[in-house]
């Protein structure tokens, strides 16, 4: 199973080096590192922070993403056109910390570790992590054979 195929999406948080008081929290259901580096063609200030795996069944991604911008109203950026948009103007540690504890509030469970991944079970990935399960090959990296070397008995 290609990350591409995962039953489940990712939670991610980007930063704009230039700039640590901003970050983005958006979402892929694809591997967040070709999502972030899509969006850094745009701005090549851009650092991938922390991605969070949601398996399918725990929640909808889509549920998780509203819910946690509406946490973070307060430090919404809004565009020229004012829209809502995916910045926030809050550090990115703070950022982490609280979908951190949102994330385990709204699944009900703590967060695992890149060490222990699982498909069924919320997974805090930062992109040393990902980069290491995921390099060089981006697209034909095998994730179920990742998790079949590395899960817990």
């Amino acid at each position: 199973m290609c990350m591409t195929t995962l039953p489940g999406s990712w939670i991610y948080i980007l930063l704009s080096s230039s700039d640590y008081t901003r970050c983005k929290i958006g979402r892929t259901d694809g591997n967040p590192l070709i999502r972030f580096r899509n969006l850094r063609t745009g701005d090549p200030s851009l650092a991938l922070h922390v991605a969070y795996y949601v398996p399918a069944k725990l929640a909808s991604i889509s549920k998780i993403e509203s819910s946690i911008h509406y946490e973070f109203k307060d430090y919404r950026i809004t565009n020229h056109e004012d829209t809502n948009s995916e910045w926030f103007r809050v550090e990115f540690e703070q950022a982490e910390m609280n979908i951190d504890y949102l994330l385990e509030s709204f699944l009900d469970q703590e967060l695992s570790n890149r060490s222990n991944i699982h498909l069924d079970i919320p997974t805090k990935m930062y992109e040393s992590d990902l980069r290491d399960i995921y390099e060089p090959d981006l697209h034909d990296r095998s994730f179920a054979e990742w998790v079949l070397r590395n899960t817990e008995e």
